[in-house]
């Protein structure tokens, strides 16, 4: 059973069915379940698949489950999808997705160059970054959860290049080492960084005074206070955005600001009249869920409680497409729809997971 399930959740089911399930129509979609119990039946499916369709050098494929940002991007998504078995096992060392998840971080061993850098020489000019920022953020993961000597080396190095040698003057990271920095790439970053500290790795602490330098050129509201903003934007001087908003207050959160902050404060109220949409599946929609879920679950509070059930239906009712054909995985993987089109099958079974996951591990209660 899902480690982040509670005997006080269990008992709830029946409760959180009751608000987490769309009424049916008629004539209309059937109801969506998205009970507690269905979430723990997605994830399970979801590792399943992910172990089941597992290539033999470790990694997964992206091309292959119908994703058309090409095998360039293999290194990443097989980054995600180690985080999602590495959560799924309490005790990662003994659990019942060790096998896999030690194949996946071998792999991403293997994909990395003398400098420390991870799926450097993959081709993706565009993402880069996301290979480097996600396969770093799963060898550091894996390495606390497994406690493998034999990953310490290939975790060091990846975040020491990271803070060392990726991150721009400006304080943010973006598709290859020193490039000016984005939102969207330096959140990952941001969260390996903050990962291999907290796993007692070694890397520059610098990293943190100009990390907080990007986020705050990218924060609406003028700092230090942030009074009145919370919005974040994709780089300095362009449209806020939810997505980029959810990446932002994670980022802020990882730096150790507080979720009564009017950083938070103000972005939680953008993500509130932001949530994913029951019945419309677009635009960077897994990248939302699972930032989105990340930070709200950490902050707490009213907007989490209404995050998390409108996230659980949403992504329930994804899974529904299935039976029209959405999912060239098939029976298990989540839907390739919105940006799972980049990732295929992987990315979004990932992602998916990963978002459940958070949401059975935090229940609704205000922090």
């Amino acid at each position: 059973m899902y480690r982040g399930t509670t005997a006080i959740a269990l008992i709830c089911a029946s409760c959180m069915l009751m608000v987490n399930a769309e009424p049916a129509r008629a004539g209309g979609p059937p109801t969506v379940d998205a009970s507690d119990e269905a979430l723990e039946r997605a994830v399970v499916d979801g590792l399943e698949w992910l172990v089941e369709f597992q290539e033999k050098d470790g990694g997964w494929a992206v091309a292959r489950w119908g994703g058309k940002q090409g095998e360039e991007a293999t290194v990443g998504v097989t980054g995600l999808s180690v985080l999602a078995l590495i959560e799924a096992s309490y005790e990662a060392r003994d659990g019942a997705y060790k096998d896999a998840i030690l194949k996946g971080l071998q792999f991403l061993a293997s994909q990395q160059a003398a400098t420390g850098e991870v799926g450097a020489n993959t081709g993706y000019a565009n993402g880069g970054g996301y290979n480097h920022g996600i396969a770093g953020l799963a060898l550091v993961k894996g390495y606390a959860a497994l406690k493998d000597r034999r990953l310490a080396g290939p975790a060091a190095k990846a975040a020491w290049f990271s803070a060392a040698r990726y991150q721009h003057a400006d304080g943010g990271w973006r598709y290859s080492p020193g490039s000016t920095g984005d939102t969207s790439v330096s959140g990952w970053f941001i969260k390996q960084l903050a990962a291999a500290e907290a796993a007692r790795l070694r890397v520059d602490k610098t990293w943190r005074v100009r990390a907080a330098r990007f986020l705050a050129g990218v924060t609406e509201g003028a700092p230090p206070r942030f009074v009145g903003g919370g919005r974040g934007c994709y780089q300095p001087g362009r449209e806020y955005t939810a997505t980029m908003t959810a990446s932002v207050m994670g980022s802020w959160m990882a730096l150790g600001v507080k979720p009564t902050d009017p950083r938070i404060r103000g972005g939680s109220k953008f993500l509130f009249s932001n949530m994913p949409k029951s019945n419309t599946w677009g635009g960077w929609y897994y990248y939302l869920c699972y930032f989105g879920t990340a930070t709200l679950s950490e902050a707490g509070g009213p907007t989490w409680t209404l995050w998390r059930a409108r996230v659980t239906r949403s992504l329930c009712g994804a899974l529904g497409l299935e039976a029209a054909g959405a999912t060239p995985g098939g029976a298990g993987a989540f839907p390739v729809i919105a940006d799972g089109t980049y990732g295929g099958a992987a990315y979004a079974t990932a992602m998916g997971v990963l978002t459940f996951q958070m949401c059975l591990e935090h229940s609704s209660e205000t922090k």
